[in-house]
């Protein structure tokens, strides 16, 4: 399946490396910025102050100090649109075609493809202390 990627991605941030195709992430112990290149990446601003990374199938996120997030690649499903307000956030997960926040009150914020519930949280939608989104490949619209 072509998704029209042309070129590959590669990330900073911290001291592991992943490899999620077509990601190439990769950490730096003392940066907070994240460098990326390829076409998914056009002006989405990866300057100072991340604290974290997650990488889907083809998107991938940022949480920042500030507690918010910064999500770009392919968005199909609204994956990269983080909900308003974009706020608050203390852990992220990027899945398949979706995406994860928890809030800083223990809720769980998804949004992006609800093809399979991965966007359902369970009520009640409180006291979380962890995420992870896992997924898989989707097809496209």
């Amino acid at each position: 399946m072509n998704l029209g990627f042309s070129r590959k991605f590669k990330i900073q941030l911290s001291l592991a490396a992943v490899c999620i195709f077509p990601l190439f992430i990769s950490y730096a112990a003392s940066a907070a910025s994240i460098v990326g290149w390829g076409e998914q990446v056009v002006g989405v601003n990866l300057s100072d102050g991340f604290i974290a990374i997650s990488a889907g199938d083809y998107h991938s996120m940022g949480l920042k100090a500030d507690g918010s997030i910064v999500a770009w690649g392919y968005n199909w499903a609204g994956q990269c649109n983080i909900p308003p307000p974009n706020s608050g956030f203390i852990a992220i997960a990027a899945g398949g075609a979706h995406s994860l926040g928890l809030k800083e009150d223990g809720s769980i914020i998804a949004w992006g493809s609800n093809r399979d519930g991965q966007c359902d949280i369970p009520e009640p939608n409180s006291g979380f202390i962890a995420i992870a989104a896992g997924g898989g490949p989707q097809p496209g619209p």
